[in-house]
């Protein structure tokens, strides 16, 4: 991995810890790794860290490449899962951003696991689409996938519901 490769990613692992910060030692250690990484970009870059600063500062939001994956996933019976909206305004595929260096594919995988526990495989991707008109800079990649759990209603009852 370059070193800017890895910095971006230390950075990004650093804002949004503190976005979401549990306690203040995270706080802290988050503060910390986001200076080291200002005061290498700095060095590498050969320009002020002040400069550094102001330009992580202008994105906004949760920190990734503003690329989210959706995954559109159904059993043997043809049923679509959905999972409840954790803001409580209804129901959706497995979704979420993909993150600093890794791929769209790898993005939703990562959170079907996440958010599910299924381990999935891709099978294709549907299509690109602008998340919404507020939003115009994020595009969201659904994907495709089967799966063949006979007892998957029971087993993510608690998570999700199957719709036809």
């Amino acid at each position: 991995m370059d070193p800017f490769s890895l910095l971006d990613s230390i950075q990004t692992i650093a804002r949004n810890g503190l976005r979401y910060p549990t306690n203040e030692f995270d706080k802290e250690r988050y503060e910390r790794l986001l200076g080291l990484a200002t005061k290498t970009y700095s060095e590498l870059l050969c320009v002020p860290e002040e400069f550094i600063k102001e330009r992580l500062r202008h994105e906004v939001g949760h920190i990734t490449p503003k690329v989210g994956t959706d995954a559109a996933i159904f059993n043997e019976s043809g049923e679509i899962l959905l999972m409840e909206r954790s803001d409580g305004s209804g129901w959706c595929l497995p979704c979420g951003f993909v993150e600093p260096n890794e791929s769209p594919v790898e993005g939703v995988i990562r959170e079907v696991r996440e958010e599910t526990g299924l381990e999935i495989k891709v099978n294709q991707l549907v299509g690109i689409l602008p998340a919404n008109q507020v939003l115009q800079w994020v595009y969201i990649l659904l994907f495709l996938s089967f799966i063949y759990v006979k007892l998957l209603a029971v087993k993510l009852k608690h998570l999700m519901k199957v719709m036809h």
